[in-house]
């Protein structure tokens, strides 16, 4: 239970986890949705047994679309009822999103790689009990991690603080230890990891037509193929003076490049095309 200092309002919250699979079981064990929401105790919580609540939030590690979203959902209506408010906060597929869910519940994703700070506000009980439709009751928004939005969105002057400045000195200090505040070159344009690969500030597009053929000398966009995970690239490349700290937010990882051969079959290749995008596929749904 959460207690409201303020708002005097008690939350009824709850953690899920995806059916995630294939740990080994002497590490990890994790208990199934669907056998979760059938046991005592989460019966219990609901229906008033250790206590009375305003509203129930639902911290779901999977993605907003899932349908283990809806599952928990329906157990929470048939045991609470169906006015009680219920908040979804999803995660794992990285994106920021908000869907209705039933008159009385939402849920909401806020983005990926701390690029987002979520914000959601939704009603107590009380305040929607003759509602047929709270829909409008809940609010969400998402803020862009940078002080001007900060600053704009919680309408204050100046966000400066002692230790805040302490802590950026500190780090400035260590990316100049690092080298890693270097200047490598600059960007004509901002590149984009979630725009179309046709459009001319695709981050991917960059990739695709000019890093990799630098790696590959020979390379033949007509007839050779390159395959990578979309998690490779992970945060835009802005316009201007760029710094070896810029690569290190699209790129973070040490990855290896591997020529396989020159004559691969054509079905060879869409076979492990299918393959990859069956494991992408596997990872955004949480099986």
């Amino acid at each position: 239970m959460l207690y409201g200092q303020y708002s005097e309002a008690t939350v009824l919250a709850f953690g899920f986890i995806y059916d995630f699979q294939g740990a080994p079981q002497d590490l990890l064990t994790v208990e199934p949705v669907v056998e979760a929401i059938e046991s005592d105790w989460f019966k219990q919580v609901l229906d008033g047994t250790h206590g009375d609540y305003d509203a129930v939030l639902v911290m779901a590690h999977m993605g907003i679309d899932d349908d283990l979203i809806q599952i928990i959902l329906n157990k929470i209506r048939d045991i609470a009822g169906a006015r009680i408010p219920v908040q979804f906060i999803t995660g794992h597929t990285h994106v920021r999103a908000s869907e209705t869910k039933d008159s009385h519940s939402s849920a909401f994703q806020a983005g990926q790689y701390l690029d987002t700070i979520g914000f959601v506000s939704f009603p107590e009980w009380d305040s929607v009990t003759e509602q047929s439709d709270a829909r409008s009751e809940f609010k969400h928004s998402f803020v862009n991690p940078n002080v001007e939005d900060m600053t704009d969105t919680l309408d204050i002057p100046n966000m400066s603080t002692s230790a805040g400045r302490d802590l950026s000195y500190f780090i400035k200090s260590t990316e100049v230890s690092m080298g890693i505040l270097d200047s490598i070159g600059c960007a004509p344009i901002t590149y984009r990891t979630e725009v179309a690969t046709d459009d001319a500030n695709s981050l991917w597009r960059l990739y695709l037509e000019q890093v990799i053929p630098s790696q590959f000398p020979g390379w033949d966009p007509a007839k050779d193929r390159f395959l990578a995970g979309t998690g490779s690239l992970r945060y835009d490349l802005f316009s201007g003076e760029v710094l070896k700290t810029d690569v290190l937010s699209v790129a973070p990882f040490r990855e290896y490049f591997y020529k396989l051969r020159d004559d691969i079959p054509s079905d060879i290749l869409t076979n492990v095309y299918k393959n990859v995008k069956g494991m992408d596929d596997w990872y955004h749904r949480g099986d």
